[in-house]
């Protein structure tokens, strides 16, 4: 990892975990304590995506985001890039919706997660590694 000084680094943004926190965590443990000085330059892209596509088109040295991400991608753009560091699994968060939204759809959608692992394709349940969702308490539905 020493070997990135002064390169260009690619970050999502401060609310992902995989993006942002958990490489920045992972950097504290290199004793790289002010990434800001370390890097010639780090870049929020805003998703997985644009970070991984700011890799492959140059923007960016380096880019951390969530393996989902690189395993969804065609081989031939797999080809381009090397992982030269992972985290400990990282649990899927929340789902969170707009507290505003009507019960029928809030209902509709807390079914539609419960359904979906009898409607996923099995290779996608697959490489997000979600096998199911499990019901939580919904004060959410009572409104």
């Amino acid at each position: 990892m020493h070997d990135l000084k002064n390169t260009r680094l690619a970050l999502t943004g401060k609310l992902s975990t995989s993006g942002y926190l958990v490489p920045r965590v992972m950097l504290e443990n290199l004793n790289i304590n002010d990434p800001n000085n370390f890097f010639e330059q780090i870049v929020l892209t805003g998703s997985h995506d644009r970070s991984i596509d700011a890799l492959l088109e140059g923007a960016v040295d380096v880019a951390a985001v969530g393996d989902f991400f690189v395993k969804l991608l065609p081989e031939e753009k797999k080809d381009k890039i090397q992982i030269i560091g992972s985290s400990k699994p990282i649990p899927i968060g929340p789902i969170t919706i707009q507290k505003n939204l009507s019960k029928d759809i809030k209902e509709k959608l807390y079914a539609a997660f419960l359904e979906i692992d009898k409607e996923m394709p099995k290779n996608i349940l697959k490489v997000t590694e979600i096998d199911r969702f499990i019901p939580q308490k919904m004060n959410i539905l009572k409104k």
